[in-house]
């Protein structure tokens, strides 16, 4: 769950890894946020409003754009899943194909300043499993992986509710177990 602390860390991550939340130009944030309701709110303001929305549980979803360069956005997505879980999503199919990896490579360097606490996470690049409900397959009762994405990693605590990773090698990556999509 993000925390006021841990939402301000976050936003640094990104930062740190190449995606600014504020544009670098106008220092504008772009998003919204979700009301109990159900009503979009605009997010006016800078680093510390997305911060304080995101640690605000009355808001059951915020969306906001990230930055690589000036002319790139990175839509996040980021959905209260239950009380102590959040989602974070961040769609990479509207990127161009050659950028897609310094994405990706930033993503994967925010990860890692906070492993311990990622109950799993999913690199699809192109979408091809786009259909796959993940919350029930990272931290839901269980459905079975039927369409692999590029890449994913779930907790090794929850390895036996996945029976068809048996047989599929993996990487070790602080708490989780990360697997490639199968050759074929």
């Amino acid at each position: 769950m993000l925390t006021s602390v841990s939402s301000r860390a976050l936003i640094k991550q990104l930062g740190t890894a190449g995606l600014s939340v504020a544009h670098p130009l106008t220092d504008a944030l772009f998003g919204s946020r979700e009301t109990a309701d159900g009503r979009r709110e605009p997010l006016v303001g800078g680093p510390d409003v997305l911060a304080a929305s995101l640690a605000d549980g009355q808001y059951g979803g915020v969306e906001f754009q990230c930055w690589m360069g000036y002319d790139q956005p990175v839509t996040a997505h980021v959905r209260r899943l239950d009380p102590s879980t959040q989602k974070v999503t961040v769609q990479i199919a509207d990127v161009p194909a050659a950028d897609r990896e310094e994405v990706v490579a930033a993503l994967v360097r925010t990860l890692d300043q906070d492993a311990a606490h990622c109950l799993g996470f999913v690199i699809d690049r192109v979408g091809t499993s786009g259909g796959q409900d993940w919350d029930r397959i990272l931290v839901g009762p269980g459905e079975q992986l039927a369409a692999w994405p590029d890449i994913v990693g779930t907790r090794r605590d929850r390895l036996s509710a996945h029976p068809e990773l048996a047989a599929v090698k993996s990487t070790e990556y602080g708490p989780l177990a990360v697997f490639h999509r199968p050759e074929r």
